[in-house]
C-alpha cells in the first residue's frame, strides 16, 4: 500500500466486505483467493506477490 500510495478506500472495491479492508493490512485476516484475484486485476498487482505467506497477528484473548 505504501509503495503505491494506496489508501484503505482504494482497496474497498477489491476487498469485500468493506469491514474487512482494515483487517487485511493489519494482518488480522489473510487474503482469500477471491481478494487476490480482485486486487491483481483491479490494481495491477502481481498475484505472485499477493500469495506470499505472512504471519497473522495473534487474536486478542
Amino acid at each position: 500500500m505504501d509503495s503505491r500510495n494506496l489508501t484503505r478506500k482504494d482497496l474497498e472495491p477489491h476487498v469485500r466486505p468493506r469491514g474487512r479492508v482494515s483487517d487485511v493490512p493489519n494482518r488480522v485476516r489473510p487474503l482469500t483467493i477471491t481478494m487476490i484475484r480482485r486486487l491483481s486485476e483491479g490494481l495491477g498487482l502481481p498475484a505472485e506477490v499477493l500469495i506470499l505467506a505472512y504471519p497473522l497477528r495473534a487474536e486478542a484473548a
